[in-house]
C-alpha cells in the first residue's frame, strides 16, 4: 500500500501477528477445555478422531473466532501497545511529529480488514460452521434437546386462511385440538374443528379425526358433523412448521435467514423475532472490533507504572463490561423490552462513546 509509512506497516505487522498469536492461545484453551467437558460423550458414543475433527472441532474453532474476536482484537493491542509505550517507541514517533490520529491510522486500517472479514464470516461462513457443529451436537451430545415443538400455535396458512393448534407430538405426527378459518374481508365464512390431524407423509395431505365444519353464509349456517370420522385435507402446512430447531436462526445464512423471516411475518409467527435479531447481530458484532481496537489504543498509548498488567487489567474489565452489557440488551430485545435493532446495537453505541472519550482523554 503505497500510502503506507514504513511506521505504519511496522505497527500493522505487530498488531496483526498478535492477534493471531492471541487467537491461537485462546483457540487451543476452549479446545481443551470443551474437549474436557465433553470425551465422555465421545467416549460413550464411540465418536472417531477424524470425526470429531472433522465434523466438531474445524467448525467449533470458526465459531470460536468468530465470537471471541473482539476480545482478541482489545487483547492484542493492548499488549503490543503497552510494550511499544514501555520501550518509549510510542513517544518516540510523538516526538517525531506524529499526531494522535497518525499513530492511530494503522490501527485503523487493520481493525476495518479484520471487521470486514468478520462480517462476511458472520453472514455466510459461520452459519455453515455452525450447522455442521449443532448437528454434530444433536447427534452425539444433546439428542433430545435438538427439537422444540410449539404449542398453541396460530398462523396464517394462506391470506384468507388461519390455523391453530394446541399442540404437537413429534412421535406419530398428530396435532391436538386443531382448527382451521376460512375469511372473506373480517368475516368468518368456515370454521372447522378437529379434536386430532394426523400427517399423512406419503400423500402430503392432514387427516382430521373427529371433525365439525360449520359454514357460515351472512344469517345463515350450516353445519356438518364429523364425529368418529376421518377426513383428508389440503392444508399449506407441514409438521416442521410445529417444530422449532435449537439454534436454527445461527445455521442459516443471512439470504436464507431473511427468507425465514419474511415467511414467518407473512405467516404471523412469533419465532421471527429471534430471527431478526440475529441478523441485526451478525452485522453489528463486526463493527465491535473497531470500536474495541480505538478503546484499547487510548489505553495502551501511555507508558505508565505497572505496565501492560494495568493496561490488561482496564482492557479485559472493559471487555467483561462489554459482554455483560450485550448480553443484557440482546435478553431485552428478546422479549420486546426495547426495540429490537436498539437493543442490538446499543452496546456498540455506549463504547463508542467511552471510545471517543478515552481517545480525547488520550490525545491530551
Amino acid at each position: 500500500m503505497p500510502f503506507l509509512k514504513h511506521v505504519d506497516k511496522y505497527i500493522i505487522r505487530k498488531f496483526v501477528s498478535t492477534y493471531l498469536f492471541t487467537m491461537f492461545i485462546f483457540i487451543l484453551i476452549g479446545i481443551l477445555i470443551d474437549l474436557s467437558e465433553k470425551v465422555n460423550y465421545f467416549v460413550e458414543e464411540k465418536v472417531g478422531p477424524g470425526e470429531i475433527i472433522e465434523d466438531y472441532y474445524l467448525n467449533f474453532m470458526v465459531w470460536l473466532v468468530v465470537m471471541l474476536s473482539p476480545l482478541f482484537i482489545l487483547i492484542a493491542v493492548i499488549y503490543f501497545t503497552s510494550r511499544l509505550a514501555d520501550q518509549s517507541e510510542i513517544i518516540a514517533m510523538r516526538n517525531a511529529g506524529m499526531s494522535f490520529s497518525q499513530l492511530y491510522k494503522p490501527y485503523l486500517i487493520t481493525s476495518v480488514l479484520v471487521a470486514a472479514v468478520m462480517l462476511v464470516t458472520n453472514h455466510y461462513i459461520l452459519p455453515i460452521a455452525q450447522k455442521g457443529k449443532i448437528d454434530f451436537e444433536n447427534r452425539y451430545i444433546k439428542k433430545n434437546k435438538a427439537l422444540k415443538t410449539l404449542e398453541n400455535l396460530h398462523l396464517y396458512t394462506q391470506p384468507n386462511q388461519v390455523v391453530s393448534a394446541r399442540s404437537y407430538r413429534l412421535a406419530d405426527s398428530v396435532a391436538r385440538d386443531l382448527i382451521i378459518e376460512e375469511l372473506e374481508g373480517n368475516q368468518l365464512k368456515q370454521y372447522l374443528k378437529a379434536t386430532s390431524a394426523r400427517w399423512k407423509n406419503d400423500e402430503g395431505k392432514w387427516q382430521l379425526n373427529n371433525y365439525e365444519i360449520r359454514k357460515i353464509n351472512g344469517l345463515n349456517e350450516e353445519l356438518v358433523l364429523g364425529r368418529g370420522q376421518r377426513l383428508d385435507t389440503l392444508i399449506n402446512l407441514l409438521p416442521s412448521d410445529f417444530v422449532d430447531s435449537r439454534d436454527e436462526e445461527a445455521t442459516l445464512t443471512t439470504p436464507q435467514l431473511l427468507k425465514k423471516i419474511k415467511r414467518d411475518y407473512q405467516r404471523g409467527l412469533s419465532t421471527s423475532r429471534e430471527y431478526e435479531m440475529e441478523y441485526h447481530r451478525r452485522t453489528a458484532d463486526p463493527f465491535t472490533i473497531i470500536i474495541l481496537t480505538l478503546i484499547g489504543f487510548a489505553i495502551s498509548s501511555r507508558k505508565v507504572r505497572g505496565g501492560i498488567g494495568i493496561h490488561l487489567t482496564i482492557g479485559i474489565s472493559l471487555g467483561a463490561l462489554y459482554i455483560f452489557i450485550s448480553r443484557f440488551s440482546q435478553t431485552s430485545a428478546a422479549s420486546s423490552a426495547v426495540p429490537l435493532v436498539l437493543g442490538v446495537w446499543v452496546p456498540n453505541i455506549i463504547f463508542g462513546f467511552i471510545a471517543m472519550l478515552l481517545a480525547r482523554f488520550a490525545q491530551k
